[in-house]
């Protein structure tokens, strides 16, 4: 029904059913990834990778060790719950966005999947390839409510009559 399953399954590599079914709150105790879990970035880096997690993370936020530089990326930078204003990064009365902590100066600068572009970027340039293997995680926030994009993407479908889709 909701993506954090499917999320929780790509990072642990089991079923939904074995690792996230029940889609808590990501705040909520238990929620999340089950912390007996070894994920994805954690088995990267013992063979070698730099793993970057950028965008949505959804996978807990119930405790500092469901963050995701405690389950093995070197970096994150993105939303830890769902359904953030795109523009504003606003969940509610509250700010979700994150860079090792809060991401104060910010949220509200540009749409959210262009942050993590420029993040992107930047993490690939700085790179030392010679160095280790990259891995960058990075579950873009657009695909997910509320239903909104810059407008020089709305420009390009002016005729569509179906305004969500157009969006």
């Amino acid at each position: 029904k909701y993506c954090s399953p499917t999320r929780s399954s790509i990072l642990s590599g089991r079923l939904p059913h074995l690792v996230n079914e029940q889609n808590r709150e990501v705040w909520q105790a238990g929620g999340g990834v089950d912390l007996r879990m070894e994920l994805l970035p954690a088995k990267l880096k013992a063979a070698g990778f730099i793993s970057h997690q950028l965008g949505k993370w959804h996978a807990g936020m119930s405790s500092a060790a469901h963050m995701p530089t405690s389950r093995g990326f070197a970096s994150s930078f993105g939303y830890l719950g769902g359904a953030e204003d795109h523009w504003t990064q606003r969940q509610g009365p509250g700010v979700d966005f994150w860079e090792g902590g809060p991401a104060r100066t910010k949220n509200g600068t540009l749409f959210g999947d262009e942050h993590f572009a420029v993040a992107a970027t930047e993490i690939i340039s700085a790179h030392d390839f010679g160095e280790a293997k990259l891995f960058i995680y990075l579950p873009l926030q657009v695909v997910h409510e509320p239903v909104e994009a810059p407008e020089q993407y709305l420009a390009r479908y002016p005729d569509s009559e179906f305004s969500t889709r157009r969006t």
